[in-house]
């Protein structure tokens, strides 16, 4: 208690004290798996940095009903789906087997979209250009295009100096308005929606509150998404609240965690 009352003095002497309760008690709702102790620290930290108070978006402006676009259409996706699990028990040194991602989510959608080449990705959190990367392979192997983000500043020089051609953005995933950086990247490649969404930050509470601000504030539609939930680290609701969220808005979950880990999703409404 003594290390929380100093920060909260701290606050007050810096003129935080608002902020830092605002901050405490969006900690305490996004990610309940964190200490007391935890929330005020990452709440000053916040503060420090100059953060804007609470989320960067406001949650009243966005859908969260199941609007009539995102019914069923087709059973494309659904179908692919089906067509992967019977080659998978019928035919299976007929998969695709090459992989960089932490556990096989590239050889996931390049098998489950049938090695399709010059793809669309929207990768959140892409992490280093290569190693653990969800989208190397299919950009060098497939001819795929895309946008990778990520906030930190070693990553940013680490993809400038690599063999990488898509567009990294070093940002913020709070601070982006998604529905207009897709819409530029889909009509610079003439495509009507993306192959594949993943979504994977640091720490789950944020993984969440950046999924929800995307798929609630953009029309666009992912093909494949992978959403790393990582229920292992104590974080159950962010896995609970997260197929809550996707399956309102019509996606269907088709490989459910993974490692503890991520969940493995299609457009059902496609």
């Amino acid at each position: 208690m003594d290390d929380i009352n100093k920060i909260i003095e701290e606050a007050k002497a810096l003129g935080f004290e608002d902020k830092l309760d605002n901050f405490v008690r969006d900690y305490e709702i996004s990610d309940p798996s964190l200490t007391e102790l935890n929330r005020y620290t990452l709440a000053m930290v916040m503060c420090k940095e100059g953060k804007q108070v609470g989320m960067k978006f406001d949650r009243n402006t966005c859908n969260i009903e199941l609007p009539e676009l995102y019914k069923n259409v087709t059973n494309k996706m659904v179908n692919l789906v089906e067509e992967l699990r019977i080659k998978q028990n019928e035919n299976p040194d007929m998969l695709v087997t090459t992989t960089y991602s932490q556990i096989g989510q590239d050889m996931f959608v390049n098998n489950l979209l049938q090695e399709k080449r010059n793809g669309l990705f929207f990768d959140i959190g892409g992490g280093p250009p290569v190693f653990i990367n969800n989208t190397y392979l299919l950009e060098k192997e497939y001819g795929w295009s895309g946008i990778s983000i990520d906030a930190a500043e070693l990553l940013r020089i680490q993809w400038q100096e690599s063999d990488r051609k898509s567009k990294f953005l070093c940002e913020d995933a709070l601070s982006l308005d998604y529905d207009s950086i897709i819409t530029e990247l889909l009509e610079t490649h003439n495509k009507d929606r993306i192959d594949y969404l993943s979504v994977d930050l640091e720490p789950p509470s944020l993984t969440i509150e950046v999924l929800f601000k995307l798929i609630s504030s953009t029309r666009h539609r992912f093909s494949v998404i992978t959403f790393e939930h990582d229920a292992w680290r104590e974080a159950e609701h962010i896995l609970k609240t997260s197929r809550q969220l996707l399956e309102r808005y019509g996606y269907v979950l088709v490989v459910d965690n993974v490692n503890n880990q991520e969940d493995w999703w299609v457009d059902g409404s496609y």
